[in-house]
């Protein structure tokens, strides 16, 4: 069964697309509290946020279809002129009641609030250990012991907009998405079993990736590794190498009664982050204003995570910053950038903030007052001498 919608995200508030069905008896889940049963339904979001639309339909003979919907419902754009932000889109398919052996297919766009595809880099990631850097991509649910409480499935989605570097993205629960029968029996959507793992996920190039499959079914069987890099093998056990870049490997089982099942790896091959930072002066008379500037690249890329410490206790998270020391003293100032998988760098700086030099300083002088505990401020104007010829210092 196929169910059709409309993947331009609202605008809150707004009313969700409505989804359309070919049976009456669909019931609908809108991730707000509340539901509806029919073909055509329709609910409104009044609050913006992510949330995850179900329609699941079922027959007496336990037959199902179901799909899930991530909604991404952004703020209205007030400003003369302004554009929303980019909004995600995604769906799984089946959702519910998903016998062991079933492909789901996965699939996300990142889009304008006019519908137009943002270009974008994702990363999906399951509870299984599966996922994939891939928007769309097909994971065969094998195991039930990969799942959480009650047969839920963990999903975790991420698109990072290629030209803002912004990052939208979101985890959910599926719940009962393990078909469960009388008795506890899981039900099998056929006899081939692929097994699977792989690794590490990530790690600094050139990365040496370790999978290993085992798969049992009716007849012949075979596996076949694809690497994401145009390699591929068909060994059970293998081994690959990987430059700098991510990767999906996915593995691929069938046998000869035409069965299939596949699962997917994201891996990325990180290279070092090379930072080009400046101090706009590293010395000077207080108050004294810097402005930080720095550019980032390589590691596994964009986003990076930007921490300057000023050495006086106060920190900026921007990729620019400015900070003005009022106090006389030397300060040790260190940038570090993190890339999306952990990999840093630092670099460092010494701002030396020295007095300001007057030809009438001001001396303080402190004094007890007359009654206990207070402190009387007595200021003193140190008057410099005339130099012959001058008049009197006013």
């Amino acid at each position: 069964m196929e169910y059709v919608a409309d993947a331009v995200a609202p605008t809150a508030p707004s009313p969700f697309p409505n989804v359309q069905a070919v049976a009456t008896a669909t019931v609908w889940t809108f991730g707000n509290g509340d539901g509806a049963v029919g073909a055509s339904v329709s609910a409104t979001y009044s609050t913006p946020g992510i949330y995850i639309v179900v329609g699941h339909l079922s027959d007496q003979g336990h037959g199902n279809a179901s799909e899930a919907f991530l909604i991404d419902v952004g703020s209205p754009v007030y400003s003369p002129g302004g554009s929303a932000p980019p909004v995600l889109v995604a769906t799984v398919s089946p959702a519910i009641d998903v016998p062991l052996g079933a492909t789901v297919a996965l699939t996300a766009q990142l889009l304008t609030g006019s519908g137009s595809v943002v270009p974008y880099r994702f990363l999906w990631n399951l509870g299984t250990g599966s996922g994939s850097y891939r928007p769309d991509f097909d994971w065969t649910y094998t195991s039930a012991t990969s799942l959480g409480a009650n047969g839920s499935l963990l999903v975790a989605v991420n698109a990072t907009d290629l030209a803002t570097d912004a990052v939208v993205g979101d985890q959910f629960w599926l719940p009962g998405f393990a078909a469960v029968e009388t008795g506890g029996f899981a039900p099998r959507a056929d006899a081939l079993v692929l097994s699977d793992g792989g690794g590490p996920s990530f790690g600094p190039a050139p990365l040496s990736w370790r999978g290993n499959a085992s798969v049992s079914g009716p007849g012949s069987t075979a596996v076949l590794w694809e690497f994401g890099d145009g390699v591929e093998d068909l060994d059970l056990n293998v081994q690959h190498s990987y430059s700098i870049g991510r990767y999906t490997v996915v593995v691929n089982a069938t046998d000869s009664w035409g069965d299939s099942a596949t699962d997917d790896h994201p891996v990325a091959a990180i290279g070092t982050i090379s930072v080009t930072a400046s101090l706009s002066t590293v010395s000077g008379t207080a108050p004294l204003t810097v402005t930080f500037r720095s550019t980032a690249a390589g590691g596994v890329g964009p986003p990076y995570q930007y921490l300057w410490t000023f050495g006086d206790g106060l920190v900026a998270t921007t990729e620019n910053a400015s900070h003005t020391y009022d106090s006389v003293g030397t300060y040790l100032v260190s940038l570090n950038i993190t890339d999306s998988v952990r990999t840093t760098a630092e670099v460092n700086w010494t701002v030396t903030v020295t007095a300001s030099s007057s030809g009438f300083p001001s001396l303080i002088l402190l004094t007890a007052g007359g009654v206990v505990g207070v402190a009387v401020a007595i200021v003193a104007v140190m008057r410099r001498r005339n130099a012959p010829g001058e008049g009197p210092s006013p």
